[in-house]
């Protein structure tokens, strides 16, 4: 692909593991981290609660750069992503040749933007990317299936000695949501695209399958894209999805264009080290008293019904519940 015009993408490897592969030779890109709630409290109000700023956020059960689940499949069957763009054409197509049999639930006529986010919503394979407008919603995402640790010293010797030993660090991913947009614009304009002063891929089908689908004329940027109908999911969760232009290329590389465009301060990430039992379930009540829990998150009786572990976080609730016997 001609990249000229372009300039220089970041000499990073294709697929950075870690963001502290990118951190170390991208040191503008923040990085914060946070071992309980009154550090992931004053790190929201000091970065990201400026009202004329609007940042998307992923939370992640690991410190792992993020990726789509179609990647992540292709990966795992150890396809190469050069025939991603077979591979998401023939799951499309399956899924939009099936959907009549849902017609309680899918909607008719539904342009591709909105399959692949009805796709998403049901855990199929897509390049969507799920981010949100909430940083405490990707919180409760980067933890809710988190085991804490508590670190002591032969533990700490046992990892350090350990070649296999591999400790996941939650993360929070966050992009300033204006950045992304004319970081992106500006790199269509670099190609030439005349669609760059007026680009709205969600809401005009043509532009979404002219610039995401066809393969001649596909470019590597990543845009933050919200279909025009918007499922119930998404408006709960108050989310939107990054989606890459170039799916034979992964996300990185695509990212990675962009951010010869960031201003200082752009883009973040937060390790959240949360070793300590007592720290996590302390975060865990809080979410549950701003009211973010499976439950509102994924409305219906599956959502409901793997909230209530909720319990476990309010011993006194418990208690109270069961201060008259229990199964009497």
């Amino acid at each position: 692909m001609d990249t000229s015009g372009v300039g220089q993408s970041l000499p990073l490897k294709e697929n950075p593991e870690k963001y502290q592969d990118v951190g170390k030779l991208y040191p503008e890109i923040s990085r914060y981290e946070a071992k309980n709630w009154n550090e992931i409290v004053c790190i929201y109000n000091e970065k990201f609660r400026n009202v004329n700023e609007d940042w998307l956020f992923r939370g992640q059960d690991c410190d792992s750069f993020p990726s789509s689940n179609l990647h992540r499949e292709l990966s795992r069957l150890g396809v190469s992503f050069e025939e991603a763009d077979k591979y998401e054409y023939s799951i499309v197509k399956m899924f939009e040749r099936n959907g009549f049999k849902y017609k309680d639930i899918l909607s008719d006529n539904l342009s591709f933007s909105e399959i692949i986010s009805a796709m998403q919503h049901y855990s199929a394979p897509t390049r969507f990317i799920d981010v949100t407008y909430s940083f405490y919603i990707s919180l409760f995402f980067a933890l809710e299936k988190h085991k804490p640790i508590e670190f002591n010293k032969s533990y700490i010797k046992y990892s350090l000695n350990c070649p296999y030993f591999k400790f996941e660090v939650p993360s929070i991913f966050a992009i300033e949501s204006n950045w992304l947009t004319n970081a992106a614009c500006r790199i269509l304009k670099s190609y030439n695209c005349s669609e760059y002063s007026d680009f709205y891929p969600g809401k005009n089908e043509k532009q979404f399958e002219k610039f995401f689908l066809k393969q001649d004329s596909r470019k590597q940027f990543v845009y933050n894209l919200t279909p025009k109908i918007i499922n119930p999911r998404l408006s709960i969760q108050q989310g939107t999805f990054l989606c890459q232009g170039d799916i034979t290329k992964s996300f990185w590389s695509n990212f990675n264009l962009l951010l010869k465009y960031n201003k200082r301060n752009s883009i973040a990430y937060i390790e959240l080290n949360i070793i300590d039992e007592e720290a996590y379930q302390e975060i865990m009540r809080e979410l549950y008293r701003m009211n973010i829990t499976r439950a509102t998150l994924f409305p219906g009786l599956q959502g409901f019904a793997e909230s209530v572990k909720s319990a476990c976080y309010f011993p006194n609730v418990v208690e109270n519940i069961c201060k008259n016997g229990i199964w009497k």
